[in-house]
């Protein structure tokens, strides 16, 4: 079941803003055991309540589709992968929201006119990167991240950047679909 047959649009953001609210009780920076970086599970995240934006962006799918809503987690990296975000879009009667939980001046709910080409575009003006040279995995495989109470950082990355390692067509930012 999915957010559209579940709940009200009302219900929907007020889900969302009071998510949002406590994910702002989090601080961004890098999580570490042992002198190695994790990505963190959503439980970690909520007891360490210190992350970047794969930890948050993890504990909001996490949240969001276990409470039915549809969403996608997504990836963006430039060419010589010095530079990623990742985050969430949620989708509710026909229209796609962008949740941000960790990109300063972009941390909010915002409706997306153009799907995910909206962020990309926002994100390569931002790092200062050409919209050519940037990668979207929009097919995250999130069971994989899931699974585990941690994650060393080089895993995640292998995991998020599977269909580019595999060398398969990832999705044409041309399009607006998730």
């Amino acid at each position: 079941m999915n957010a559209n047959s579940k709940v009200n649009k009302d219900n929907f953001f007020n889900y969302l803003i009071n998510l949002l609210d406590h994910m702002k009780t989090f601080t961004y920076g890098i999580y570490k055991e042992h002198n190695t970086w994790y990505i963190q599970s959503p439980e970690n995240l909520e007891k360490s309540k210190l992350g970047v934006c794969h930890d948050f962006s993890l504990y909001a799918y996490y949240h969001l589709t276990r409470n039915g809503y549809n969403c996608k987690l997504m990836y963006l990296t430039n060419s010589s992968v010095t530079k990623t975000h990742s985050f969430v879009i949620v989708s509710i009667d026909n229209k796609q929201y962008w949740f941000e939980s960790a990109w300063g001046d972009y941390i909010g709910i915002h409706e997306l006119k153009n799907g995910y080409k909206d962020i990309v575009s926002l994100w390569a003006k931002d790092e200062n990167i050409d919209i050519n040279d940037i990668a979207v995995n929009s097919d995250v495989f999130t069971s994989e991240l899931l699974k585990n109470k941690n994650i060393p950082y080089r895993t995640y990355f292998n995991i998020v950047q599977k269909s580019f390692i595999q060398g398969n067509e990832d999705i044409d930012i041309s399009t607006n679909k998730i």
